[in-house]
């Protein structure tokens, strides 16, 4: 119902048979709140009449409520930002005053070394009653919180509208850290996922997706940590085992990442990401052959994805089939034609099969698109070596060929 529209609620005295039209808001009321027009001629809440209001003002009752509720949680918050910011105070100077490594005491001079003993030796007056003073006034503050929470006491309705508003904030702050992940800010996004995480740590979505960010900025300790806890919530989620497939290859454990791949593949022989996973291992493996069959199941699936081409053209490459590693790459750049790793491929075969000039070309490409690759560098260098020796044993061809011609013209001359 919206602001506006008409309110129509029966009047809880079942033998009035009509609709409540009042509502009561005296504070010391022991009488049903909602009545009707008979109530009040029975006499109900004729001692405050000045509390009685047409049902009809409840919502501009419940948004002043709903207002002052929000004030009053946000002034708890900005205490709780206080104490956590004067938490954050004192740790930092519990470091900075009390903790030093053998290397920061190594490069002390004198001075700060003296003031660093005489820190040290007042520590244990300075720190003693700091973890019990803490502790009675954080145990006083939770006995108050503790009353306060319990004053409002939760019915079965809710506890289900509980449950769903924490279902609802989870939702809302997985859906903004995916927003950011999605453009790639990923410690951004798990700042969003932690906080999900927080309200349920068996959150699946959030977990999955904390876990892709933290690979993707290489934290793969708590990318796996992350990882194995939603495996103990479910294990037969492709998704899931495939993202600890994805961090233990990015730890290069390639045969425990195809373990977790065919764990996946076990349960949907068709899971693309699984199967790309598996190829590119086995390519790490030097099981070049295995890699490209799984590259070429994962190009049934999906004839123009980049990862199994990719695959494919540089194990062809590795095993010497360098035409049909160039025809692969060329499959790529023709669906990137800025891809980097590709380029490279199609270079060093061409290289190999002796097409300079068309490396050559190739190079020139790669070069104006990535001028610092280092790889590319090397790649240079390989092809002006490979010109300067083809150009000084074109000249040496040259000289030989004068060397023996010129004789024979002038011996025909002088026979003249």
């Amino acid at each position: 119902m919206q602001q506006g529209e008409k309110l129509e609620f029966r009047c809880p005295k079942e033998i009035h048979n009509g609709y409540a039209k009042f509502v009561c808001l005296n504070e010391f009321c022991t009488n049903s709140r909602i009545f009707c027009f008979e109530c009040i001629k029975k006499g109900d809440h004729n001692t405050h009449i000045k509390d009685q209001y047409e049902i009809d003002k409840l919502f501009q009752f419940f948004d002043s409520q709903k207002k002052k509720t929000e004030e009053l949680i946000q002034k708890l918050q900005l205490i709780i930002v206080a104490i956590t910011n004067q938490f954050s105070q004192l740790e930092q100077r519990l470091k900075i005053k009390c903790c030093f490594s053998t290397a920061e005491v190594s490069k002390f001079d004198t001075q700060r070394l003296n003031q660093a003993l005489n820190q040290m030796i007042k520590y244990n007056d300075i720190t003693k009653n700091i973890l019990q003073d803490i502790n009675q006034s954080s145990n006083a503050l939770f006995d108050q919180i503790n009353k306060y929470t319990n004053e409002f006491t939760l019915d079965e309705t809710d506890k289900q509208n509980q449950a769903y508003l924490k279902i609802q904030q989870v939702n809302e702050l997985f859906e903004q850290g995916q927003k950011l992940y999605e453009i790639e800010k990923y410690q951004e996004a798990i700042e969003y996922f932690d906080k999900a995480l927080q309200i349920n740590p068996n959150d699946c979505q959030s977990l999955h997706s904390a876990s892709k960010c933290l690979t993707m900025i290489k934290n793969y300790k708590d990318a796996i940590i992350k990882a194995d806890k939603i495996l103990q919530i479910d294990q037969n989620n492709p998704q899931y085992l495939c993202i600890k497939a994805e961090i233990l290859r990015c730890q290069q454990r390639y045969e425990e990442a195809i373990l977790y791949s065919d764990k996946a593949l076990s349960i949907n022989s068709k899971h693309l990401f699984s199967i790309n996973n598996k190829a590119d291992c086995l390519k790490m493996l030097k099981k070049y052959e295995d890699a490209i069959f799984w590259a070429d199941e994962a190009l049934q699936i999906e004839q123009k994805n980049l990862f199994p081409l990719t695959v494919k053209s540089q194990s062809l490459k590795m095993i010497g089939q360098y035409n049909d590693a160039i025809i692969w790459a060329n499959k790529v750049l023709f669906i990137n034609e800025d891809d980097i790793n590709s380029l490279i491929t199609k270079i060093e075969c061409l290289i190999k099969i002796g097409k300079y000039n068309d490396a050559f070309r190739c190079l020139n490409t790669a070069l104006q698109l990535y001028p610092e690759n280092l790889t590319l560098k090397q790649l240079n260098i390989q092809l002006l070596t490979i010109q300067n020796q083809n150009n000084q044993a074109n000249q040496s061809l040259q000289q030989i060929e004068k060397n023996l011609i010129a004789p024979f013209f002038q011996l025909i001359k002088n026979k003249k």
